[in-house]
């Protein structure tokens, strides 16, 4: 199922590595972004992009990122582990970089953010491990945005994002894609034609529900969604001004909501 996703990240792969800077020059992302210079910053650009981790025929869940943040020094243009380098081999193998191991799995391998995915949704085999894809696979150590509305961008996202992503769905453990930031909301309401088909925040959700609360005593600002486009759904979750996960004071309300989600058809 996955054999051509394959050869079309190594062949993007090889075109970065043959030519970094005519790579970034006529890629669609730094065309389509808001503010072209956050892929360049610090040589941003010369550092691989990542287009998948994970293995999407076994993975505990597909996760839908926005771009990998700042590369590892270990993954310039230059490094002699690119001579003969097989992405695909590679980055099924989960994660690249040591950042990167840090930000999924924490110091001790069980924090981090596949810790939340797992609680999340079930989980108990840690040797599973996620099937993320990048909305943008270039580095940069800021988000600068996206116009969403370029025809060529979108086209990018459907084929290299989305559609590997929802066939995995199958392969995981959750029904669903899960996704953190409002971003992904208004990408995929205003621009994929996704609905919103289960919604709950501070204001709107089960009266016998307890909402957590902040430190001034008043419910927390923080919302979770399910978006559907026909058999494709995704989770998703934000808070004003964060790209984390909730805190363990919404564990039982992200139980109810994935149970509730299982009870769709």
């Amino acid at each position: 199922m996955f054999k051509q996703f394959y050869a079309d990240c190594n062949q993007r792969f090889n075109d970065w590595k043959s030519a970094p800077d005519n790579y970034a020059k006529n890629n669609v992302y730094i065309a389509a972004s808001i503010r072209k210079s956050f892929f360049y910053k610090d040589n941003q650009h010369k550092y691989m992009p990542e287009f998948f981790l994970g293995d999407p025929d076994c993975c505990s869940a597909v996760i839908l990122n926005l771009n990998p943040g700042t590369a590892d020094s270990g993954f310039h243009c230059n490094d002699p582990k690119f001579n003969n380098y097989d992405y695909s081999a590679n980055a099924k193998k989960f994660p690249l970089g040591t950042s990167g191991s840090k930000w999924w799995f924490g110091e001790n391998g069980k924090e981090g953010r596949n810790a939340w995915i797992n609680n999340l949704i079930g989980n108990n085999d840690w040797n599973l491990k996620p099937f993320a894809l990048e909305i943008c696979p270039l580095h940069s150590k800021s988000w600068g945005g996206l116009d969403y509305t370029n025809n060529n961008l979108q086209a990018e996202i459907a084929k290299y994002v989305f559609d590997p992503a929802f066939k995995a769905v199958s392969n995981s453990k959750a029904d669903f894609a899960i996704a953190i930031g409002k971003d992904f909301v208004k990408i995929l309401k205003e621009h994929f034609d996704f609905k919103e088909r289960l919604v709950w925040n501070k204001n709107n959700h089960p009266q016998n529900m307890a909402w957590p609360k902040n430190k001034k005593g008043n419910p927390t600002d923080r919302t979770f969604v399910l978006l559907e486009k026909g058999n494709n759904r995704v989770f998703c979750t934000y808070a004003p001004g964060s790209n984390r996960p909730p805190g363990k004071n919404f564990r039982e309300i992200e139980h109810q909501f994935v149970e509730e989600i299982k009870k769709m058809v």
